[in-house]
């Protein structure tokens, strides 16, 4: 990487977008992921040189042969979300709550802040767990709460 950089200059973003690519193949989490994954991730999914993959968790409305075209992204700054032609990020260090309301063996997650809120994606009940937990380990000031059907 440092021979690239000195070879053909560290000022484009072209080099930016190279760094970030490398940091992240040298993720464990990362690497765990099936490669048609990541590739598919990398359509929505624009990590910043100085976040930290954690997890993805696939939305419920797509196959496992779909896994990757939606679902939740978990770094250690925010959490990246896409779902048909929703896309977006919340930040963890963002006023507010992410809601996790059960619905059977599912999780819907919305994001809630200030009378306002975001539908994300829809979550198996396991990876609604696996969130909770990622996020909770983060202790970041996002608010996660869990509201299960009775």
């Amino acid at each position: 990487m440092a021979w690239l950089g000195r070879v053909n200059g560290v000022c484009g973003d072209e080099y930016v977008q190279l760094e970030a690519d490398v940091i992240q193949y040298d993720d464990e989490q990362w690497r765990a992921l099936p490669e048609k994954v990541r590739g598919r991730l990398g359509a929505w999914c624009m990590l910043q040189k100085t976040e930290k993959f954690l997890c993805y968790l696939p939305d419920t409305d797509f196959s496992k042969h779909d896994a990757g075209l939606a679902g939740i992204v978990v770094t250690d700054q925010c959490i990246v979300y896409c779902k048909h032609h929703r896309r977006g990020s919340v930040a963890l260090d963002e006023p507010g709550e992410l809601l996790l309301s059960q619905d059977g063996p599912f999780f819907d997650v919305s994001y809630h802040c200030d009378n306002h809120r975001r539908r994300l994606v829809r979550v198996r009940g396991p990876d609604g767990s696996e969130l909770v937990r990622a996020l909770d380990a983060l202790q970041r000031p996002l608010r996660v709460v869990e509201v299960i059907a009775s």
